[in-house]
């Protein structure tokens, strides 16, 4: 599914660049709110796939805020999460040969 990928990256790009020539932000708020979002999101999905990070002493990430909040949330994950989509409704059967890889939750 690397279209999808690629819509989404598109539909983002497209939607910051809308958001600057509305003048909604300045452009400093757009680029620092990207950062914080994507340096958040890979920060958590390190810390929930990598179970030695957790308990390590060197971790600095264990001396924020959210921390116990993480753990206590994540106690229960002892594997790795796939990289699998699937979609929430079963499809019509007009589309499940069209959409066979994804109605099965292919990994890519």
């Amino acid at each position: 599914m690397w279209w999808y990928r690629w819509f989404c990256w598109l539909l983002s790009a497209s939607g910051v660049l809308c958001i600057l020539i509305a003048h909604e932000h300045y452009s400093i708020d757009v680029v620092v709110g990207y950062f914080a979002t994507t340096r958040t999101f890979w920060w958590y999905h390190t810390m929930a796939n990598t179970h030695a990070l957790r308990q390590a002493p060197n971790n600095y990430l264990s001396r924020t805020w959210w921390n116990p909040v993480f753990n206590f949330l994540e106690r229960n994950v002892q594997t790795t999460v796939p990289v699998v989509f699937s979609w929430p409704v079963a499809l019509p059967s007009s589309c499940r040969q069209r959409y066979r890889m994804v109605e099965a939750g292919r990994d890519e």
